[in-house]
């Protein structure tokens, strides 16, 4: 997760899919090149290791240097940035026009710092979603109140 969601939140994602949500191409469009086409599965499987420990692991990076041929510090800024855009992504969709994006933004937030494990892992799973653009808008609003269902009154 990006380290505050609120840089960029204020900020429209400039690219949008037809439902709603959008996805960064630059790192898929570089492990395109890197992997003559496979830049799917390679980016799952860095987006399984963050969803997994909550970054890039060690041999992921190593892979990416490689056998990619990619600075892992651009990694690591790609990732970030993916991040930021997920969070973007499910700000835009958690702002339902009664002004609570925010607080339900901070609730995500608060869980991913102190929640249970599985809760962290959840979290992390619908940010890579909604940055890779392999959530929709009703799949992200379902998520959110799959992890939200304990709490509510």
């Amino acid at each position: 997760l990006p380290p505050k969601h609120q840089k960029g939140l204020n900020r429209r994602s400039q690219r949008y899919a037809e439902d709603g949500v959008s996805t960064p191409v630059t790192l898929k469009a570089q492990l395109d090149i890197a992997t003559d086409g496979n830049g799917d599965a390679v980016l799952e499987t860095f987006a399984a290791d963050i969803i997994t420990n909550g970054e890039i692991s060690e041999a992921g990076l190593e892979y990416a240097q490689s056998q990619l041929n990619m600075n892992p510090d651009s990694v690591q800024e790609q990732f970030t940035s993916m991040q930021e855009h997920g969070g973007n992504v499910i700000y835009d969709v958690l702002e339902t026009g009664d002004d609570t994006g925010e607080v339900r933004m901070d609730f995500l937030m608060d869980r991913y710092e102190n929640g249970h494990p599985q809760e962290q892992e959840a979290i992390r799973s619908l940010w890579m979603g909604a940055a890779l653009g392999r959530m929709d808008r009703a799949q992200i609003v379902k998520a959110f109140d799959k992890i939200a269902a304990p709490y509510d009154n």
